[in-house]
């Protein structure tokens, strides 16, 4: 696929040379045809003046697509696009996960010089909102996609422990995307695996009663069906392409 103009056709080992002997930040766009975002970005933020501007003063700036580059995908842990990485003398220092606009992404390269990081601005946002279920979220989000996996993991545990507990309407949320990020950390990382083994083992033993729904809250009204079961775990592999069988959330 055509790049924007402000990319390098470096290869990744090429470029995080370039960029440690220039004394450089080197960013690294993680791309895909099918992405779009990705190409909503291609479009607006990495041909906006303001953001090309800065790349030119600072930094080095390539573009991989994942399917071609699957070597270096894999290398950088790449889960999700798009996903911006900045990398300081070959040293991972932050990564931005998501659409990005182009002032949003200047607020973030803005915030590297200062040392500033995404991770850590979530943070402190969790330390200020204790109780705030969706910077709870993107926290746990940004934690796997940093590579934090322990971290990650004690994350969403905590959330599937209490999310309900302060945000009873998000039981679908609970139950859709967040059992499929949980199995998607279970299949890379096996303390996760361990972690969960709790709440699976739990809801194999729990009745299966219908009733139940009101007073339990691993249970959605009128199904009968616990969000921490197996098929719900199976439900969330297939949400997030990773095999059951990797999870070791089969009956058995």
């Amino acid at each position: 696929m055509s790049k924007p103009p402000i990319f390098s056709d470096l290869h990744y080992e090429v470029a995080l040379e370039a960029a440690r002997a220039q004394g450089r930040l080197l960013l690294v766009d993680a791309s895909a045809a099918w992405c779009g975002p990705c190409k909503a970005m291609d479009r607006t933020t990495w041909v906006d003046p303001a953001v090309t501007g800065w790349i030119q003063q600072h930094a080095i700036a390539i573009q991989i697509d994942v399917d071609a580059e699957p070597a270096v995908a894999k290398q950088l842990e790449i889960s999700a696009m798009p996903t911006v990485i900045a990398v300081k003398e070959g040293v991972e220092v932050d990564r931005a996960v998501g659409l990005k606009q182009p002032a949003e992404m200047r607020s973030w390269l803005d915030g590297l010089l200062r040392g500033e990081t995404s991770l850590a601005k979530l943070q402190a946002e969790v330390a200020q909102q204790p109780t705030g279920m969706m910077v709870r979220m993107q926290l746990a989000r940004a934690l796997a996609s940093a590579g934090k996996l322990d971290e990650a993991t004690d994350a969403y545990a905590w959330l599937w422990e209490h999310i309900l507990e302060h945000e009873p309407a998000m039981y679908g949320v609970r139950a859709s995307f967040m059992l499929a990020e949980i199995a998607d950390l279970c299949s890379r990382h096996s303390s996760a695996r361990t972690k969960f083994a709790a709440p699976r083992d739990a809801a194999v033993s729990r009745p299966q009663d219908a009733s139940d729904s009101d007073s339990d809250p691993l249970m959605p009204c009128g199904t009968g069906e616990g969000l921490a079961s197996p098929i719900s775990f199976r439900f969330a592999a297939r949400a997030s392409g990773v095999p059951s069988e990797s999870m070791t959330f089969e009956r058995t």
